[in-house]
């Protein structure tokens, strides 16, 4: 029985500061080799506002030659944003980006992960969106695949699986419910009034070999339930950049099974997200056991993806050995999670105070 892995109790995630700019937080675990074109791609984008802007790279344990690659690449590109190097020394995501977080000057963070190349307008549209809308949490882009190899037949079935394509699918009524990490623009004052309700994530993203990535997931939620706005830019686009090891099928195996194993958690948030009855009943763990249960049988005869009936089939057994698994854990975490709303009303910055979702013009549906 796989048990979910759940990190230790987040406190380094102050202090926060209102201050107006952009900090850019690149995460890198022994990136060496794929630094060059990122930076690069970085060191391109443009600010006809002329907000202030950092980088920070988090250095998550590399044992290579990230950091002293990363100075000598940005120093010969002559970049105008000043970069800094901070160090993380737990493995993990969560960690690297928590570190990141906590070191940030400025209002709008912007998370860019190794393999992802901004588009020079990128970072400029995140700025203007959320300046726009004072309620607007977070903002996702649209990942464009790049492909070491030609890429296989079953990609385009899978590809939001790799962060790519638009975010379109993550909607429900008009409303975005979650975003993906990559390229995910975050206001950091509704990061504050998350973390001052007592909320602490339960999923620790990737780290090592593990190829979980459902964190973002969860905080998106979170922010949601907190009574935030979620929005996605089609027309904030990046490249992200698929090495020919991801384009096996024993990969996308690997990849989809890891999230079944954090499907429980994932769900457990939607269920409070959601206006949708049945879904909401996954408050509970027992109508979560009996609607996992009877979809066993569902995706088995008709799968959502046609013609992946068995992959289907494996992953909805381990997401019930994970729902298991997360027995002893379901009730804290859903009083955890109903507290949320209620909290985020109280106290500190009133300029920043959640408000309930409303479709705004402007978006890119």
């Amino acid at each position: 029985m796989t048990k979910l892995p759940l990190p230790e109790t987040t406190e380094r995630i102050g202090p926060f500061s209102h201050q107006d700019g952009i900090s850019v937080i690149l995460c890198c675990h022994n990136s060496a080799t794929r630094l060059r074109d990122t930076l690069e791609a970085l060191s391109k984008q443009y600010f006809p506002e002329n907000p202030p802007t950092e980088l920070i790279l988090v250095d998550n344990a590399s044992t290579d030659s990230t950091v002293s690659t990363a100075q000598e690449t940005w120093r010969i590109l002559k970049a105008s944003m000043p970069m800094r190097v901070v160090y993380e020394s737990k493995p993990g995501l969560i960690h690297a980006r928590q570190t990141g977080i906590s070191v940030a000057n400025f209002e709008i963070l912007i998370f860019c992960d190794d393999d992802n190349l901004f588009e020079p307008d990128y970072v400029m549209l995140a700025y203007k969106h959320f300046n726009r809308r004072p309620t607007l949490a977070a903002m996702g882009g649209f990942g464009v695949p790049v492909f070491e190899i030609p890429p296989p037949a079953w990609f385009s079935v899978f590809a939001s699986s790799y962060a790519t394509g638009s975010q379109r699918i993550t909607s429900e009524s008009g409303k975005t419910l979650n975003l993906y990490g990559a390229g995910l623009a975050v206001r950091k004052s509704a990061l504050a009034k998350l973390y001052s309700t007592g909320y602490r994530p339960m999923l620790t993203g990737r780290k090592g070999t593990a190829l979980s990535s459902a964190e973002d997931t969860e905080m998106t939620y979170a922010l949601v339930i907190a009574g935030y706005e979620l929005d996605y830019d089609d027309q904030m686009r990046f490249r992200h950049l698929l090495p020919a090891s991801r384009l096996h099928f024993k990969y996308l195996e690997r990849l989809f099974l890891s999230s079944a194993v954090d499907g429980p958690v994932r769900n457990l948030y939607h269920a409070f997200a959601t206006h949708r009855r049945i879904q909401a009943l996954m408050k509970y763990w027992p109508w979560h056991f009996m609607i996992a249960l009877l979809r066993i049988p569902k995706y088995t005869i008709n799968p959502p993806k046609p013609g992946y009936r068995q992959l289907y089939f494996r992953w909805s057994i381990q997401y019930m050995s994970s729902l298991i698994s997360l027995l002893p854990q379901y009730h804290g975490a859903r009083k955890n999670i109903s507290r949320i709303p209620a909290l985020a009303n109280k106290g500190t910055d009133p300029s920043y105070a959640p408000a309930k979702y409303h479709k705004t013009a402007g978006s890119n549906r």
